[in-house]
């Protein structure tokens, strides 16, 4: 079991038993911290299923806390990409 692997159990567990505001910077920490973590998309399908009231009429297209993921690992790549260039 690689450290990617023990990250996703970590941060599903914390998903299901801790409180917001301490599993919602586990996932961006571990967004920052690998490469490419698409992991974070299904947790938030995960945070949406367990906690999700949604948005009438928005939350049976999409998953808002899967695509607010989305979005912040597309901003992530970019910013990465971006931090790479400069060194």
């Amino acid at each position: 079991m690689n450290l990617r692997h023990l990250a996703f159990i970590t941060i599903l567990l914390s998903i299901i038993f801790l409180p917001f505001w301490l599993y919602l910077p586990m996932i961006l920490s571990a967004a920052v911290f690998f490469p490419v973590y698409w992991e974070a998309i299904v947790y938030g399908f995960i945070i949406d299923i367990f906690y999700g009231g949604g948005i009438e009429g928005f939350s049976e297209l999409i998953s808002p806390a899967a695509l607010s993921a989305t979005l912040v690992l597309i901003i992530l790549l970019w910013l990465k990409e971006r931090l790479r260039l400069n060194f």
